[in-house]
């Protein structure tokens, strides 16, 4: 039995996993929570039994992982994964995959995630190397983790790889003239992660941290100092958004993937309220600003339809007058053909969202829900915590 204090402690995670709340927080307060949650972690794998899947997930790393494997845990916990770890010396990447009587073969992980760093690349082109050169240089280092590959194929053979591309580094070897040079430090590393790329196996997915590094700032991203002291190669003020990303990747693997986009439509997909400003009211003006941004996101959704993504509608409106704009308004980027299903009426949205998940015959805890006004979101949070709502 569990007493009182731990039920309110299991109370504040649940809550917080529900709202899908982590992303919000900053990598310090991630940590502590972290460090909170593991001394529930039983607990709550007891109390959850029936909706919580286990996985076993290796980490081999050219940096210290620690705070990367702890903040990685509470996101899959989100998703409803519990992973117990295994987690190499930092720097053995090579070592652990290449020696059959490895550590890492003997825990046999569902999930091997490689993390190498830039400077794990020693082989550098001098100045003014060729072309030929250079893709000498980038197949010999390439080859290298094709062969690591390979290997975990061979040995580990339900094992799906994911493997973080470079950070092509912030520092310029040759200032502002770097970018004009095959042969420059950051023009190197770039090719290496297309050739790479190139020649991705199945078994492979990689994350993309030059993505993220860029999206928080090269200098946020790099630590000198941290790295000296403590060989994390990747800043602590950074360690949340990518662990995130490799959370939803990992996440997807095992099936818990957000299946279908819904939508309101009033000051959502355009500007105004069609039942009251008619179809000559509501914005879609791609020659102003808030039109223009309307249509941009009915291209993004439309690009995720294009991905596979259901879309549906979920809108307090008379179904016939919603209708309209996509028969009749000339700019609309969406059509109803795009919608597999489209409900317009004025119940509930957390009980029109139930029947959406019904009709298309999916999870609640697959759908994904945006909506302009707080009132609605707060209402199927409340009433739908499985559904993510997008704030």
């Amino acid at each position: 039995m569990l007493n009182e204090k731990t039920k309110k402690r299991i109370e504040h995670f649940e809550i917080v996993f529900q709202e899908r709340s982590l992303t919000k927080l900053a990598s310090n307060e991630l940590m502590n929570l972290a460090n909170s949650f593991s001394k529930l972690e039983k607990s709550f794998q007891e109390k959850h039994a029936d909706a919580i899947i286990s996985k076993k997930i290796a980490i081999v790393s050219s940096s210290t992982s620690y705070f990367f494997k702890q903040i990685l845990k509470l996101f899959l916990f989100q998703d409803g994964i519990t992973a117990t770890f295994y987690e190499a010396d930092y720097g053995s990447i090579f070592e652990q995959i290449m020696n059959e009587q490895s550590e890492l073969y003997s825990f046999a992980p569902e999930v091997l995630l490689i993390l190498p760093d830039y400077r794990d690349v020693k082989d550098s082109p001098p100045l003014f190397s060729s072309y030929d050169e250079i893709e000498a240089l980038v197949n010999s280092h390439c080859l290298v983790y094709q062969n690591l590959w390979s290997r975990i194929s061979t040995r580990l053979k339900h094992c799906q790889i994911f493997h973080g591309l470079y950070v092509i580094p912030h520092f310029r070897t040759m200032g502002a003239l770097d970018g004009n040079y095959i042969f420059s430090s950051q023009n190197y590393i770039r090719l290496i992660n297309l050739e790479l790329i190139k020649n991705r196996p199945t078994n492979v997915v990689f994350i993309d941290f030059d993505y993220h590094a860029s999206n928080i700032g090269k200098l946020k991203w790099f630590d000198d100092s941290q790295y000296f002291q403590s060989k994390q190669t990747i800043s602590f003020d950074a360690l949340g958004e990518i662990c995130y990303s490799a959370s939803r990747l990992i996440s997807s693997y095992f099936g818990k993937l957000k299946k279908c986009l819904v939508l309101d439509l009033d000051n959502t997909l355009w500007g105004g309220v069609i039942g009251d400003d008619g179809l000559e009211g509501i914005n879609l003006d791609s020659h102003n600003p808030e039109g223009e941004a309307y249509l941009a996101f009915q291209s993004y959704i439309k690009s995720l339809k294009a991905r596979g993504v259901i879309l549906a509608v979920c809108s307090k409106n008379e179904e016939n007058i919603a209708k309209i704009p996509f028969k009749k308004h000339p700019e609309m980027v969406l059509k109803l053909e795009d919608f597999s299903c489209f409900i317009a009426n004025w119940n509930d949205k957390s009980s029109n969202i139930r029947n959406i998940a019904i009709e298309l015959n999916i999870g609640i805890d697959s759908i994904v829900f945006f909506d302009d006004n707080p009132a609605e979101r707060a209402i199927v949070t409340k009433f739908l915590p499985e559904v993510e709502v997008i704030d």
